[in-house]
């Protein structure tokens, strides 16, 4: 087994066929298959050794476009075939295939008594991120492992396990880990979620969507400015379906465009019934970043919306896969020169959160609620809730706050000079009906006004 704790590789070991990494230019001469032939290897060698574990391995360069489109095509690809042959010499020849542009994938046999594969793949991790040279220039890239176990033969095809390789890299890649073994888990039910896509799409022409509304509260004055719209389906034999089932399946379909325009469409509708009952406020409907590059949805939102672009927020999260930052910015600044308020949601939770206030044209800072929900309770998300307030105020931001589920939260944040807040303190989302009976009992204003026992918040006997 290869020592994990060295730096550098010398491929001409005694009786080697291997040059030096350095030197390897092609894949062919690492010895790569195509993953036909990769396969048969991979059965070849568990008919071999029916008692020992083996494990398909799939390994993935980070940023390998970017990287391309710095050094080259030839080069990159050079840089892919030194980490096939390291990774090859790793394993002590093991076969090995190009799965894509910035993937190969290694079939290996081992005791079980040898080291967990966890620990040997860190140790190949390690390895593989160790410099290359190209041209003589030094070039680090970063890398991510995926893999899955199998023991006693061929009891599992090869295709399969190497399928389910290939999904362990992209789980890898989902949850940030640098090696990751397949988990049926995370994986879910393929055929589930597309039995609930097909049931998804018929929703639409049967009406099961509606949307709620939570409102968006002054913290000072309790007045209602705004209502953040979610959608609800109930499915005449699911029941009623948690979007945190349905949104991730539609967002990764492509379906969640449509699903926008539905929920645009539906809040313009109701903020008719709203303006006819003399209220005049807005409706915040979520965004998702991938939509943002794609200029002929973009188009199609726009005449949507044409002439009542004042009525709503685009709440854009923050953590959103933004594929084309160029034509995202284009998009949300024409929304924005339109009048649309542009909000950006789940402030805090991702890695860029600074990037993001600096480059969208927003109106508005919506902090994360997992900072607020322990707002009476830790030390440091105070802090860290009154440095984003002032943040979004030196910015000229409003900031909002969700997930206000308590008086205590509340009166925290209006001290701190939050402009706003939602949550089910103020009230939980409710149907259009029930919005504007809140709205007729002003009871936000009641809520906000109502006094507090300020011996119990501060703890004093």
């Amino acid at each position: 087994m290869a020592d994990r704790g060295r730096t550098s590789l010398n491929l001409r070991e005694p009786g080697a066929r291997w040059r030096s990494a350095d030197q390897v230019h092609d894949l062919h001469e690492v010895g790569a298959l195509n993953r036909r032939a990769f396969l048969a290897r991979a059965d070849h060698i568990r008919r071999r050794w029916p008692e020992g574990e083996t494990a398909f391995i799939t390994i993935g360069v980070e940023r390998f476009s970017r990287i391309r489109g710095s050094i080259g095509y030839t080069l990159a690809e050079s840089v892919i075939s030194h980490l096939a042959a390291r990774a090859r010499k790793y394993f002590h020849g093991a076969p090995i295939t190009r799965l894509g542009p910035d993937m190969v994938g290694l079939a290996m046999v081992k005791s079980p008594s040898v080291e967990t594969w966890a620990n040997q793949l860190q140790g190949l991790q390690n390895v593989l991120e160790q410099p290359i040279l190209a041209e003589g220039a030094p070039i680090r890239v970063s890398v991510r492992i995926g893999y899955v176990t199998v023991t006693g033969g061929l009891s599992v095809a090869g295709g399969d396990l190497l399928n389910q390789a290939e999904i362990a890299l992209d789980q890898a890649r989902e949850t940030s880990r640098l090696v990751q073994r397949f988990s049926p888990e995370q994986y879910g039910d393929p055929l589930g979620r597309l039995s609930l896509l097909t049931d998804l799409r018929d929703s639409l022409v049967r009406n099961e969507l509606r949307l709620v509304y939570q409102p968006q509260v002054r913290c000072r004055s309790g007045e209602v400015v705004s209502a953040e719209a979610l959608m609800r389906w109930e499915h005449p034999a699911r029941g009623m379906v948690s979007p945190a089932d349905f949104i991730p399946v539609a967002e990764e379909t492509g379906m969640i465009g449509d699903l926008t325009l539905w929920a645009i469409s539906q809040a313009l509708r109701d903020l008719e019934i709203i303006s006819a009952s003399g209220r005049d406020m807005r409706i915040a409907v979520n965004f998702s970043g991938r939509l943002l590059s794609d200029q002929g949805f973009i188009e199609l939102v726009r005449d949507r919306i044409r002439g009542r672009e004042n009525q709503l927020t685009l709440e854009i999260t923050e953590s959103s896969e933004i594929e084309d930052w160029a034509i995202a910015l284009k998009s949300l600044e024409a929304f924005a020169a339109a009048g649309m308020r542009i909000s950006i949601d789940d402030y805090g939770s991702g890695l860029s959160s600074l990037a993001y206030v600096r480059q969208l044209p927003a109106h508005e800072l919506k902090i994360d609620r997992m900072f607020v929900s322990q707002l009476t309770e830790s030390y440091r998300d105070p802090l860290l809730v009154r440095s984003t307030i002032e943040l979004g105020h030196a910015l000229e931001l409003e900031v909002v706050a969700e997930g206000i589920e308590d008086v205590e939260t509340l009166a925290l944040l209006s001290m701190m000079g939050c402009d706003m807040v939602q949550g089910y303190h103020l009230a939980r989302p409710m149907k259009l009906d029930a919005l504007l009976s809140y709205l007729e009992a002003d009871r936000a204003r009641d809520i906000i006004e109502a006094p507090m026992d300020m011996t119990r918040f501060w703890g004093v006997a």
